[in-house]
């Protein structure tokens, strides 16, 4: 079988290892850190953040005198007798985050013989472990039936990249000064690198993370950009050294091959750090050690990558989850790698969002974050100051590569969106923010007035983050706002967001999915919808629960926070157990497509495949944020009636707006280029090879109790279905709810949300409500959630179609 070629290859097409060797630089040389003998960066009054420096030190302190955390056999042994991961994963975390303190403590104190021994203790204490790998991934037990790892046959899993990666930072920072304390580490080191890393990587090429036989995923880059650096800084022979990089970038490859044009990243939000980011970081790292030589980080799906966290976040340390991400991630995420990431590659939005999350006075970085990204977080001054000061002001290898200019293009709020030089096809609508469609491989600019604009098919167009109206695009000074868009669709993973405003998280922020339950860290939601309030999830997924051994196992989708029966997908069955969705990449959603305009922002896609063969002949989903904004007037071409009104362009109207896109109020004035026409034809069918505009009045009757108010914004969630002959099911729509029952009467549940405003959820007459309590014990889930969640069934069984409205009733702000 060949070398495999993706868009790496093709970036570098005849690269040989012995032209890989010439370009790579020394191994001291490599990565983007100076040494601790560099006291301009970690003496006193250096670069490094002194305030995070003074508490990581003063941790190192405290761990200093205590026993180092015990990795005994039977804490390994629990995972495989009670299927349970934390006894051993604990332990070994703390040991590494110890480790890491006493790292910087030694950079800091300019090598004092105290700290490097604490190294040298912990360096030591790495390489006598059984193990590098972590229980849960190790194949002795399936392979053998050993309980305990086959010290002759390593695994390389998350946690030998990991420990690879360590050594290798701890040997850039403090080598030189390890070596001369205890002469001989260095060489224990590199035996253990060989074992347990080196070898297995080039000795077995069916790592299942490689994607050769597999879906390829996270794994990939957070293995290979791990023992990428490892190779680049620890190994001096030149051609093994240039053997394993090729190793690792072809592995990287198919992940870069996989990863969508869009960006976006099936796994969710919390795993693009462990993904996307993860390959940004090694690529980052591979351009520094080859001079700029080997530069992959202007691939346009990388740059749009960079959009994903903003895209999905919903501020205050809440974000829309997908698959096993959790609403409200356990620890801060580490922004200052996506700022340095972005302001790198030229992305000013993205460096805009993680700069947003920079409190200043707080540590800029943590010892569990890992030294890959701790340590140059520390020499970050513009992260810590939290501003940019400027192109290249982040970080140590702060150029901006080739091809990364931005444009702004014009819009009719007087806001530029940002496009990254040389990408196609990115879409965004805000509050007066333009946008671009794609045709033929160019972006072509699209006029965007008060947030308006196109209808979005599901044929790739892209999103990318933008501030909101009149906001300059520079990162210095204040006033800094998360590049939140008001509108975007990923085409890729068919995941829809709307919010109420641009560049805000208050009021309502709706998104919903499609999809297919074979994606990576899968739940089976394939149609689910997410609605938060102020910033707070209303209409929920649960998220992820601790993982344990059933966790990717057979019974993975039977575990209730993994099934479709308490996601916020119809149920259709006789039983609990016969009603959910399938699993596998053929239970799919079809036809999925969105769209915007000035009022509304809307999603639909058709369900039924996702459920068992034969039980539904249709099951059309229609989401859609109604906005709360006056009637419009459309303006139609002659040749077109009211309801082509969904796509289509006034071709003739010297502009090109899309229809369904910018509208103006009743009462606005006409432009001055429509109202000649107006006056000059009259009423009916224009002559033979003339032109009439004709206004078109459109709107769409509000909720039971009357149109929404000016201002006013609420959730419509749209099902109509068919029950294929002969089928005998139950059928149930099911919403899942954060926040405290109020009252639940025979039309509509009112309940307090967690940010304290009162909120409905209304279905009309027809449906049978019911309330059923989800009790939560997992840690990770009542840490977001608290003891318990609540489930709303509402049984249609006797229905073809129903609509839900999810409003505010009473809002409260949060403090």
């Amino acid at each position: 079988m060949g070398r495999f070629a993706g868009p790496l290859a093709g970036l570098w097409p005849g690269l040989t290892e012995a032209r890989l060797a010439d370009w790579l630089r020394p191994p001291a040389d490599c990565l983007p850190l100076p040494p601790a003998a560099d006291r301009a960066a970690w003496g006193e009054g250096g670069r490094a953040d002194r305030a995070t420096v003074g508490c990581l030190v003063a941790r190192a302190e405290s761990d200093r005198g205590q026993p180092w955390p015990a990795l005994p056999a039977s804490a390994w042994a629990q995972f495989h007798r009670r299927g349970e991961r934390q006894s051993y994963e604990t332990a070994c975390f703390a040991r590494a985050a110890r480790l890491n303190r006493a790292v910087v403590a030694a950079a800091a104190s300019g090598g004092s013989a105290e700290w490097l021994d604490e190294v040298g203790d912990g360096l030591v204490l790495l390489c006598e472990q059984s193990s590098w790998c972590w229980p849960a991934h190790d194949d002795a037990w399936p392979r053998s039936g050993a309980i305990l790892p086959d010290a002759a046959r390593p695994y390389l899993d998350l946690g030998a990249g990991e420990a690879a990666a360590q050594a290798a930072w701890t040997w850039q920072l403090v080598g030189a000064e390890l070596e001369a304390r205890l002469p001989g580490l260095r060489r224990r080191l590199d035996l253990e690198l060989e074992r347990r890393v080196l070898d297995p990587l080039e000795g077995r090429r069916d790592w299942p993370w490689l994607g050769r036989d597999t879906p390829v995923h996270n794994w990939n880059p957070w293995i290979l950009g791990h023992v990428l650096t490892a190779a680049l800084r620890l190994v001096e022979d030149r051609p093994r050294r240039a053997r394993l990089v090729r190793l690792c970038l072809e592995g990287l490859d198919r992940y870069v091959a996989a990863l969508p044009e869009d960006g976006a990243v099936d796994e969710g939000q919390a795993y693009w750090w462990h993904g996307a980011g993860r390959l940004l970081e090694a690529l980052a790292v591979l351009r520094h050690a080859s001079g700029g030589r080997l530069d992959a980080l202007g691939l346009p799906r990388l740059r749009r990558t960079l959009g994903f966290p903003a895209a999905m976040d919903l501020g205050g340390g809440w974000c829309l989850n997908y698959a096993d991400a959790s609403a409200k991630p356990t620890s801060e995420q580490p922004w200052a790698t996506l700022f340095r990431l972005a302001t790198l590659m030229g992305e000013p939005a993205a460096a805009a969002h993680a700069l947003s999350r920079r409190v200043v006075g707080t540590p800029v970085a943590e010892s569990e974050d890992g030294l890959a990204r701790l340590l140059p977080a520390l020499i970050d001054q513009a992260w810590a100051r939290g501003r940019r000061d400027g192109a290249g002001g982040a970080g140590v290898d702060g150029d901006v590569p080739g091809g990364g200019a931005g444009t702004a293009v014009p819009s009719g709020g007087g806001a530029g969106a940002f496009v990254p030089g040389g990408v196609m096809g990115v879409a965004v609508r805000g509050a007066g923010v333009g946008g671009v469609v794609p045709g033929d491989g160019v972006g072509a600019a699209v006029p965007g007035g008060d947030g308006a604009g196109a209808a979005v098919p599901d044929s790739g167009i892209y999103p990318s983050g933008v501030g909101p109206a009149g906001e300059g695009r520079t990162l210095g000074g204040g006033g800094l706002e998360r590049a939140w868009p008001r509108d975007l669709y990923y085409a890729s993973t068919q995941v829809w967001v709307a919010r109420q405003r641009a560049g805000a998280t208050t009021d309502l922020t709706v998104s919903a999915k499609g999809g297919h339950n074979g994606e990576n860290h899968n739940h089976c939601d394939v149609g689910t919808v997410i609605v938060a309030l102020d910033g707070r999830p209303v209409l929920v997924d649960a998220g992820r629960a601790t993982y344990t051994a059933l966790s990717f196992g057979p019974e993975r989708h039977r575990l209730w926070a993994n099934a479709s029966q308490w996601h916020n997908v119809p149920f259709v069955g006789r039983t609990e157990d016969d009603g959910g969705q399938g699993v596998g990449r053929a239970f799919a959603a079809s036809g999925a497509r969105s769209g915007w305009d000035e009022a509304d922002s809307w999603f639909e896609l058709e369900l039924a495949e996702a459920y068992a063969v034969g039980r539904l002949a249709a099951w059309r989903r229609t989401v859609r944020l109604e906005r709360g904004v006056a009637p419009a007037v459309r303006l139609v071409d002659g040749g077109a009636s009211p309801d082509d009104a969904a796509g289509g362009s006034l071709g003739g109207m010297g502009g090109g707006v899309p229809l369904g896109g910018p509208a103006m109020e009743t009462g606005q004035p006409l432009p001055q280029a429509v109202q000649p026409m107006i006056g000059r034809f009259g009423p009916g069918r224009p002559a033979a090879g003339r032109a009439q505009a004709v206004i078109h009045d459109a709107w769409r009757p509000g909720p039971e109790a009357g149109r929404l108010a000016a201002g006013a914004a609420q959730v419509v969630i749209h099902d109509a279905w068919r029950l294929s002959p002969g089928a005998d099911s139950r059928v149930e729509l099911r919403y899942l709810l954060a926040g405290r029952p109020l009252e639940l009467g025979s039309t509509a549940l009112r309940l307090a949300s967690l940010a304290g405003a009162t909120w409905e959820l209304a279905w009309g007459e027809g449906p049978r409500a019911r309330l059923v309590e989800r009790p939560l014990d997992d840690p990770l889930l009542t840490r977001v959630w608290g003891d318990g969640l609540v489930q709303l069934r509402l049984d249609v069984s006797a229905l073809s179609q129903a609509r839900v409205i999810i409003r505010a009733v009473a809002a409260q702000k949060r403090t």
